[in-house]
């Protein structure tokens, strides 16, 4: 079931981000990058609504009831809201970058995310994705550390700021205290996930100028420069993700601080999934291409039968090779939802 919540996740996630470039291609939100960010806060508050609204749903009986056992509940809310979290990671990062590439550029780039013609940006434009590519990574790391400072932790569970069991006596639904610093973690997470598409896009400027010296016909968009932007970012990431493996195996480093550094080598490996994601979609788009000739709607049923394929060859090995080495990893975490189980389980009913 986990697999599927995040694969369905990770799918509106990226449906997401193609609603808010078609909000901020609307007349008067494209002349504007103070209002195609608007149209990121706007999505941001929806999907704020929504999520509290589909909390909700789920601690109604007969899913959740007071007293009784609620392990089905605790499992399906726990992936339930991973993939919640992913979603707005995921969507609401990409456009904030694309508000940011506009501001930096001067360019708003298509509704597929490209900058369609492609065209060298200044060594000043540059410098300034990359920097705040490392700002953004920062402050998603600071966000935790401030959590950590306000919300010490004794045994494992919340002193201050105390993550509430219960709206109620009688539903299980989140406090809203609690839901708000939920939305704390996801706007580090989305944080981290700026950053991320911050240094692909600052990797893929820097590589387009390197290749115009060589080439005046170099396409940055073309499925062959893809390919080896991914190579380049996976190579720079990789040795990241082990400097700082070694400086969270430290002695020295606290609990807080090994916490923030998960948070910028999961944002290093989202860096990593982004670019291959790329990569592949500029394949299946190139091979889609071929068959024009054949109608209009072939490409579309070479793309839908490539992803089925995909599908069928890489969700059996993910869930046997890869997700059974995260899973434990989480449950070391205390996220808040684990927070909340086992402290509802502590207590009784009557005392909730």
């Amino acid at each position: 079931m986990a697999t599927w919540s995040k694969i369905f996740g990770h799918m509106s996630g990226f449906a997401v981000i193609r609603c808010i470039l078609e909000l901020q291609h609307f007349q008067n939100f494209e002349d504007s990058a103070v209002l195609c960010f608007l149209a990121v806060l706007l999505n941001a508050a929806l999907l704020f609504g929504l999520f509290r609204f589909s909390d909700w749903l789920r601690s109604r009986p007969p899913y959740f009831i007071v007293g009784e056992n609620n392990e089905g509940y605790y499992r399906w809310e726990e992936g339930a809201e991973e993939s919640e979290n992913d979603l707005s990671a995921i969507g609401l990062s990409f456009a904030a970058c694309v508000v940011i590439r506009f501001m930096v550029s001067g360019c708003l780039v298509d509704r597929a995310g490209l900058e369609i013609p492609a065209e060298e940006h200044t060594f000043k434009a540059k410098m300034t994705l990359g920097v705040l590519s490392i700002i953004f990574a920062i402050s998603s790391s600071a966000i935790i550390l401030i959590d950590a400072a306000i919300h010490p932790k004794k045994d494992g569970h919340a002193v201050a700021g105390r993550m509430t069991l219960v709206g109620n006596n009688e539903s299980g639904v989140d406090h809203f205290s609690q839901y708000v610093r939920r939305w704390v973690f996801i706007s580090s997470s989305t944080l981290a996930t700026i950053s991320a598409w911050c240094a692909m896009y600052f990797a893929k400027w820097c590589l387009f100028s390197y290749m115009l010296e060589y080439t005046t016909f170099h396409n940055p968009n073309a499925c062959m420069q893809r390919v080896v932007l991914a190579m380049v970012v996976s190579a720079g990431s990789m040795g990241l993700v082990f400097f700082f493996d070694k400086l969270k195996d430290m002695e020295c480093t606290k609990e807080a601080a090994d916490t923030a550094i998960k948070a910028i080598i999961q944002a290093l490996a989202i860096l990593i999934g982004f670019a291959w994601e790329s990569a592949f979609d500029s394949g299946v788009e190139a091979i889609s291409e071929l068959t024009v000739h054949n109608g209009e709607w072939v490409p579309i049923w070479v793309k839908l039968t490539m992803a089925f394929t995909m599908a069928i060859v890489t969700i059996p090995a993910w869930r046997m090779y890869i997700l059974p080495h995260t899973m434990p990893k989480k449950e070391e975490d205390h996220s808040p939802q684990e927070v909340k189980k086992e402290e509802y389980v502590a207590l009784k009913p009557g005392e909730a």
